[in-house]
């Protein structure tokens, strides 16, 4: 036996008998890490011994055929070697231990939605490239910066988007979703988590236990706010150990100061917005793809599209989705400058009115699965739509900014 191999099995023996010195322990370490025949020594001693050895297989990506074969007599008069394999069975898990836990892959935790290139991921101490990242692992941190990061947790609907200049870390925890959020906010869409693991997200003042539902939660220098839009999430001061069960149109703010204060209040209104307008062919309820979304000031000629049965779509953010109503404003005149009325096909003046079920249609929608667009028959003319969004499904409390599309339609 050559001299390094004699120190790891003397090294090995000392751990097992739990009398190893902190310098020894760490040679024990950084000779695992670093020689692959060492590595190679430690499965064959226990390959007849543990078929538990599938871990470490993992853990060093052995090859497989390692552990089919027979364990070889090693020369020499060392007699401590077989004493050492003889503890592997019941030192198996103790002496597992001494593998560094930056060896060991991580759980693949979920798919990534969206991702900007200045986004850090780091794993294991480690910055990653993010160019091709398409999973996040249990213990990956992430840092934004101009731009949002958001993911799926796997095998669940469960969305998570962390906002700009943000960081957290993400992890699973027991089968239960942990984040721990450091700075910034997360928007969260949590389906209904299973029994005994909810989810838990953490900031530097409180703790959030969700079972399923949305919510903004925010962390800040002195201070962390959650605002439920749908369900309840359990928010504990981790100062006092006090809780709330914060409902659904409240939010609820846990200072260094002030402890627990919670209020009724509709969600910030930077939220309630809309992003774009679709044009929508009612006769086959799916968008004419030259105006999805539909370009500022467009002409829009009715021949061309082969159809004057149309509608229009308001695109909110779905998940999680924050506009609850939208009420329309339609000026539109002739190409006489004659002001027009439009009406749906029950009779209704569409000129000025209002949607409080998703999706939000300019000329309404049915209340059939799927949902279809209601048809707008449309006539040449020039026209201003103006959109004002709000986080009530009444249209009422605070809005969020108003959007405008213009555009002409021609024959």
């Amino acid at each position: 036996m050559n001299e390094k191999l004699k120190e790891f099995d003397l090294l090995l023996l000392e751990y097992k008998e739990g009398n190893i010195s902190d310098e020894n322990f760490d040679r024990l370490q950084s000779m695992l890490r670093e020689d692959e025949s060492l590595r190679e020594h430690y499965a064959q001693a226990q390959a007849q011994a543990l078929d538990a050895m599938l871990s470490i297989e993992e853990e060093f990506a052995l090859p497989e055929e390692i552990y089919s074969k027979s364990l070889k007599p090693v020369k020499g008069n060392f007699s401590i070697i077989y004493a050492v394999a003889a503890l592997f069975v019941v030192g198996f898990i103790i002496a597992s231990k001494i593998i560094s836990a930056n060896s060991v892959p991580k759980p693949v935790m979920a798919y990534i939605n969206e991702l900007g290139a200045e986004t850090q991921i780091i794993r294991n101490n480690q910055l990653l490239n993010v160019k091709d990242l398409k999973v996040l692992f249990s213990g990956d941190k992430i840092k934004t910066k101009g731009k949002n990061f958001s993911l799926n947790y796997f095998k669940e609907g469960t969305t998570v988007v962390l906002t700009e200049n943000s960081e957290a870390i993400f992890e699973t925890v027991g089968g239960a979703k942990v984040i721990h959020l450091k700075s910034g906010d997360v928007i969260c869409d949590v389906d209904k988590q299973p029994p005994g693991k909810p989810m838990k997200i953490y900031t530097p003042h409180a703790e959030a236990t969700v079972l399923g539902t949305q919510f903004l939660l925010s962390a800040e220098k002195d201070f962390s706010k959650l605002h439920v839009n749908e369900g309840a999430v359990e928010f504990k001061d981790k100062a006092t150990n006090k809780s709330i069960e914060a409902k659904a149109g409240w939010t609820t703010r846990i200072s260094i100061k002030a402890g627990i204060k919670s209020f009724q209040k509709t969600i910030d209104s930077a939220l309630i917005k809309i992003n774009d307008f679709t044009l929508i062919n009612a006769e086959t309820n799916k968008p004419f793809p030259q105006f999805d979304p539909i370009p500022q000031d467009s002409i829009i000629s009715l021949s061309e599209l082969g159809t004057n049965k149309i509608n229009i779509l308001v695109n909110v953010e779905l998940k999680p989705r924050y506009v609850g109503g939208v009420r329309f404003y339609m000026d539109a005149k002739s190409p006489e400058a004659k002001k027009i009325k439009i009406y749906d096909p029950r009779g209704q003046v569409r000129n000025r009115c209002g949607e409080s079920i998703y999706p939000f249609m300019f000329a309404g929608d049915t209340d059939d699965e799927p949902v279809k667009a209601r048809v707008w028959e449309a006539v040449p003319g020039t026209f201003k739509l103006k959109a004002v969004p709000y986080g009530d499904k009444r249209s009422k409390g605070i809005s969020g900014k108003p959007s405008y599309v213009n555009f002409q339609i021609v024959e």
